[in-house]
């Protein structure tokens, strides 16, 4: 039986430390529902936890066009995913910062807090 991505679409997806593989998943679906929007050029999506251990995302964008709206992204990715699947923060970044490896540097990053609480990375 095939296991790609597609396999997965629609289906929920519960985002937690214990289910690495489907977080892996998840945030592939996420990445590649973001790359389909109209003027995203560049995209990645994290997991965090929150200090009362409830998950969100955070997808980081590099628009192709000065004008992008995150409420237009938002609203593409609800054409094509259910509501537990978008990114709770989308933040447009001029460019993904790399690492001397030429991978995503997530220690630059920016991370979007929700208001009193902690977060930890999960991903």
């Amino acid at each position: 039986a095939r296991n790609d991505i597609s396999d997965h679409i629609g289906q929920p997806f519960f985002i937690s430390k214990r289910t690495n593989d489907g977080l892996l998943h998840a945030i592939a679906l996420v990445e590649s529902k973001l790359y389909q929007c109209n003027g995203v050029e560049q995209a990645i999506v994290r997991p965090f936890t929150d200090e009362e251990g409830l998950s969100y995302m955070i997808a980081y964008v590099v628009p192709s066009r000065k004008d992008l709206k995150v409420s237009q992204v938002r609203k593409e990715l609800s054409e094509n995913l259910t509501s537990f699947m978008i990114p709770e923060f989308i933040v447009k970044m001029p460019q993904i910062p790399l690492n001397v490896n030429g991978k995503p540097d997530m220690e630059r990053m920016p991370v979007v807090m929700k208001e009193g609480q902690a977060y930890e990375r999960i991903g």
